[in-house]
C-alpha cells in the first residue's frame, strides 16, 4: 500500500522451518542505536510497522527482513510511540513529546493534529474504534481522547491516568489504569465505567488486547500475572507458569487462538509467554538475545507474532504454530452508522467478497447481507444495510456478528467474523 523509502537494514537471522512453534528470528536495525521500540502494527501493504520513540521514526519490516522508512517527514522530536489503522485505512499514531495525533496517508503524508488536545496530554497509545473513530489515552492529563478521521478531536475525563486501549468485542473501548490498579471501559458516546474488583493490589495493569474467546487480557507488570476480564467486567488472574521477576509487559492476541505477551524481567533474561484461553502458560526463551527487554508485540501477516527489543534494538519474530492464511480475506475496520454497517476488507486476490451481519451472540438471525467481485488484491470497502425490522430502538442498542467469506477464483471459500455494536436511532 505503502511505497518503499529508504532501506534502512536488511540482516536477516537464520531460521529454521516456520511451523515450529517457538521458533525465533531476530532482525538487527543496523545504524540505528537506541531506538526506543514501543508499538508493532501490522498493516494492509502486509508489513509491520514499529514506532521508535527516541529514534523518532516510524519504520517497518517485510516478511523476509527487510526494514524501511514508513515515512521520512515525522515532525521534529515528535516522540511517536502507539500506531493504529483507522476506518480511512490511514496510520494513525500519538506523537507524545509534541503533543499531537499524527496520520500517515498511503503516499506517506504526515499530517499532526493538536487542535483539541489539553496541554501536558501525552498522548500515549492508539486504537481503532467501532465506531469509526481513533481513540488515544492521555496519561498526562487522565483523560481519553477520541478523533475523527477528519481530525476533530474530543477528550473524555477518567479519574486516573491510562497507558494503553484497545477496541473491545462489545463495542465499547478498554484501556488500562496502571497507578490506581483498574481496567477501564469507555462506550462510544464517552460513558466511563472502572473495574478493579478482582485485580490484585499493586499489580500495576499495563497493556491489554482482545481475544478471541471474546473476553479482554491485560498484563500485570508488578502482579507478575495475566488478568482476563468480560465484557461485565468479571476478573481472573493467572499466575501458574510465569517465573517471579518475569514482569509482563506487551499482550496482544495471535492467529492461534491464544494471547501472547512479552516478560522482558531482569531476572529471567527475556521471555515470550503464550496463554490459552482456559489459562495455561507455556513459555519461549530461545532464541531471544541475553538483555534484549522484549516489549510491544502484535500478530504478523504470516501466522507468527513479531515483537520489538527496547534493549537489543531489534525486532524479532516467533512462530505460533498457526498457518499462513493467504487466501483468507481481512477485516480492517468496521464502522456503524444507525442502521448501517461499513466494512472494509483486505482481500488476497480475485475471487468473491461477501459480508453477512447476523445476530450476536447467537449469530442466528440474518441481518444483512452484500457481496462484491474482486478482481486483484486490494482494500474493498462493502455497505451492510440492516434490514428495516432490524434497525435497534430508541430503547435498546444492537450488536451485529458479521462474517466475512472470500471465494477465490478456483480456490476453497474462506471466512473471517467480527462483533460490533449499531448505534441507537
Amino acid at each position: 500500500m505503502v511505497a518503499l523509502v529508504g532501506l534502512v537494514a536488511l540482516m536477516p537471522a537464520a531460521k529454521s522451518s516456520p511451523d515450529a512453534i517457538g521458533q525465533v528470528t531476530q532482525y538487527p536495525l543496523n545504524g540505528t542505536t537506541n531506538a526506543g521500540i514501543a508499538d508493532l502494527l501490522t498493516t494492509l501493504d502486509g508489513q509491520v510497522w514499529f514506532a521508535q520513540f527516541y529514534a523518532n521514526q516510524i519504520n517497518r519490516i517485510s516478511k523476509t527482513g527487510q526494514i524501511s522508512s514508513a515515512t521520512p517527514n515525522l515532525p521534529a522530536n515528535a516522540g511517536p510511540r502507539g500506531l493504529a489503522v483507522g476506518a480511512d485505512l490511514n496510520v494513525w499514531f500519538t506523537e507524545v513529546t509534541t503533543g499531537a495525533i499524527g496520520r500517515i496517508s498511503p503516499g506517506g503524508e504526515v499530517t499532526s493534529f493538536t487542535n483539541g488536545i489539553m496541554a501536558g496530554a501525552q498522548p500515549q497509545f492508539i486504537t481503532a474504534g467501532p465506531d469509526g473513530n481513533l481513540w488515544f489515552t492521555e496519561t498526562g492529563v487522565n483523560q481519553i481522547g477520541r478523533i475523527t478521521p477528519t481530525g476533530e478531536i474530543k477528550e473524555f475525563p477518567i479519574s486516573n491516568s491510562a497507558e494503553f486501549i484497545t477496541d473491545g468485542p462489545d463495542g465499547n473501548l478498554w484501556f488500562t489504569e496502571p497507578g490506581a490498579n483498574q481496567i477501564g471501559r469507555i462506550t462510544p458516546a464517552g460513558k466511563v465505567t472502572e473495574f478493579s474488583a478482582g485485580i490484585t493490589s499493586g499489580s500495576y495493569p499495563w497493556d491489554i488486547t482482545a481475544g478471541s474467546d471474546g473476553n479482554l487480557w491485560f498484563t500485570e507488570l508488578k502482579g507478575n500475572r495475566i488478568g482476563r476480564i468480560t465484557p461485565q467486567g468479571k476478573v481472573t488472574e493467572f499466575s501458574e507458569g510465569i517465573p517471579a521477576g518475569a514482569q509482563p509487559l506487551g499482550i496482544a492476541a495471535g492467529p492461534d487462538g491464544n494471547v501472547w505477551f512479552t516478560q522482558p524481567g531482569t531476572a529471567l533474561a527475556n521471555q515470550i509467554g503464550r496463554i490459552t484461553p482456559a489459562g495455561t502458560i507455556k513459555q519461549f526463551s530461545t532464541g531471544i538475545s541475553p538483555a534484549a527487554g522484549v516489549h510491544g508485540i502484535a500478530p504478523g501477516p504470516s501466522g507468527d507474532m513479531w515483537f520489538g527489543e527496547l534493549a537489543g534494538n531489534r525486532i524479532g519474530r516467533i512462530a505460533t504454530g498457526a498457518p499462513p492464511l493467504p487466501n483468507r480475506a481481512r477485516i480492517i475496520t468496521a464502522s456503524t452508522a444507525k442502521s448501517v454497517v461499513n466494512v472494509s476488507v483486505r482481500v488476497p486476490g480475485a475471487g468473491i467478497v461477501s459480508v453477512l451481519g447476523e445476530s450476536a451472540p447467537a449469530s442466528s438471525t440474518p441481518l444483512c447481507w452484500n457481496a462484491q467481485t474482486s478482481t486483484k488484491a486490494a482494500t474493498y470497502r462493502l455497505k451492510c444495510s440492516l434490514l428495516t425490522t432490524s434497525s435497534p430502538t430508541n430503547k435498546e442498542a444492537l450488536s451485529v456478528r458479521l462474517k466475512v467469506l472470500f471465494t477465490p477464483t478456483g480456490g476453497t471459500p474462506s471466512t473471517t467474523a467480527r462483533t460490533v455494536k449499531i448505534k441507537k436511532n
